[in-house]
């Protein structure tokens, strides 16, 4: 059986978030950890809560990173979530990298998560224990997304940097 998930992202998803909605909507939690912790990525651990959200029902996954991952110094700071929506008190939206539209910081207070370019994570996808198929789906997926991001923002895709 072959099953189908949309996801209507008008306003942009983050990994955590599309993580918690396929666990809550079925993917075995113990295997997507174990999946998890075969990628030659230091300082992180994944854990799964049931939450409620405006009255709805859902998963949240609660990804938790230490100062020092293998990139050296770190500091995290919350991802934006239902509860904190990515705009301002003044509903000015701002793009996956904190930026409100006119290149200003949208919290110039805030420090910023960890950055990991495109080309480190195609480099981090080839080296690791995960099945053939996911390794060529998620090189797949984020091809598409520095593909995207690229476009927007006129630069190279192996430039563009996630967080």
């Amino acid at each position: 059986m072959t099953r189908t998930a949309w996801f209507h992202c008008f306003a942009g998803t983050a990994g955590d978030m599309t993580m918690g909605a396929l666990v809550h909507a079925g993917a075995d939690q113990l295997a997507v950890m174990e999946l998890l912790g075969r990628l030659p990525v230091d300082g992180f651990a994944v854990t799964f809560e049931a939450v409620q959200r405006c009255g709805i029902a859902a998963t949240h996954a609660v990804v938790v990173t230490d100062a020092h991952g293998h990139e050296g110094p770190r500091d995290p700071v919350p991802e934006h979530s239902a509860d904190h929506p990515a705009n301002d008190h003044d509903g000015h939206e701002h793009d996956a990298h904190g930026h409100d539209g006119h290149g200003h910081d949208a919290h110039p207070t805030q420090e910023h998560t960890a950055h990991r370019p495109y080309r480190e994570i195609r480099d981090l996808l080839d080296r690791t224990d995960l099945p053939p198929r996911v390794v060529d789906r998620a090189q797949r997926v984020f091809r598409a997304l520095a593909e995207a991001e690229a476009r927007r923002h006129r630069m190279h895709p192996d430039a563009v940097e996630f967080h």
